[in-house]
């Protein structure tokens, strides 16, 4: 029998390392628990076939799946007793959870239904913002043949909120436009002016940080990706993060709480509860249809002018 829990603060961390632990020449099966029934699972781990045929599952997100008192007792027994010719790899990844929250959740009794008797590998420490370019650096180099400067690591990562499963499509590209294996900063750039994902989280940054031009970053963005509510998401999340520092608490990961720290400052308190505040009230309005347009399109880039503009008055 093999067991294996992996934890990680990114899905490509957590699925690499899943994959690397799967047995060769086994066929595998991986599912999000949330598609998953009960029976399904029973299902698939409580018992092999007549022939003893080894078989593998990947399991992504584990806490996803939310069981009573007595169900779960039904999964650990079963989790106990699955047959030898079963591997089962579960993963976890918390996806920009305080520190608070990330503790609950790591010491709670649904995580260690899953750890117990389970191989574990804690990879959190990955996406931290010391370890995060030296990742990606290793990475262009031995995935893409492409080597990167810390700086430029740093870059790419900034510029996609510390995520790295995002840094890598923009690795991919950058592999399909550097002139050989020394990346120039001009090959990077020409990357991200191409890209609305680049554009978005730099319009996120823009907002934040004050930006002159972050009224027209806001129209560009929004003639290409008009989601204003995945805007307003990412906002009131670096927001939140800001009242948690200002409060003393940690803020996780830690590639996002030095975004955070890095702009702090422009954020003294009583102007860090109007911004909430007014983006409480905005998502408010445009979901309850109270802001006017010829489209709901129109209205939402509007309702965002507004916003913005307050933001930067502010």
């Amino acid at each position: 029998m093999g067991r294996a829990l992996v934890i990680a603060r990114d899905p490509l961390v957590a699925a690499e390392a899943a994959g690397a632990r799967l047995p060769q020449g086994v066929p595998v099966r991986r599912h999000y628990v949330n598609d998953l029934s009960l029976d399904a699972i029973f299902q698939q781990l409580g018992s092999g076939d007549l022939f003893a045929t080894r078989q593998a599952f990947v399991y992504v997100n584990v806490l996803d799946l939310k069981l009573k008192k007595a169900d779960g007792e039904r999964l650990e027994a079963t989790l106990a007793r699955m047959p030898a010719e079963i591997e089962l790899v579960c993963t976890q990844v918390f996806d920009s959870l305080s520190y608070r929250d990330e503790e609950r959740l790591l010491k709670g009794a649904e995580l260690a239904r899953w750890s117990r008797g389970a191989q574990v590998e804690d990879l959190r420490r990955v996406s931290d913002a010391a370890n995060a370019p030296r990742w990606l650096a290793q990475r262009a180099l031995q995935r893409h043949g492409l080597k990167l400067t810390p700086p430029q690591a740093q870059r790419l990562l900034a510029i996609v909120g510390g995520k790295l499963a995002l840094a890598e499509g923009e690795l991919l590209k950058l592999a399909l436009v550097a002139d050989g294996p020394t990346v120039t900063d001009a090959e990077i750039e020409s990357i991200l002016a191409a890209s609305p994902a680049v554009q978005y989280w730099e319009l996120v940054d823009a907002l934040l940080g004050g930006a002159p031009d972050a009224l027209t970053r806001l129209r560009t963005w929004h003639s290409l990706e008009p989601e204003g509510f995945r805007l307003m998401a990412e906002l009131r999340r670096r927001l939140l993060g800001l009242r948690a520092l200002s409060q003393g608490q940690p803020v996780q990961p830690p590639f996002f709480a030095q975004q955070l720290r890095s702009i702090a400052r422009r954020w003294p308190a009583a102007r860090l509860v109007r911004a909430i505040e007014g983006l409480a009230e905005l998502e408010f309005r445009l979901k309850s249809g109270l802001i006017p347009g010829e489209s709901s399109r129109d209205a939402e880039l509007s309702a965002l002018e507004v916003f913005t503009r307050e933001l930067l008055a502010s």
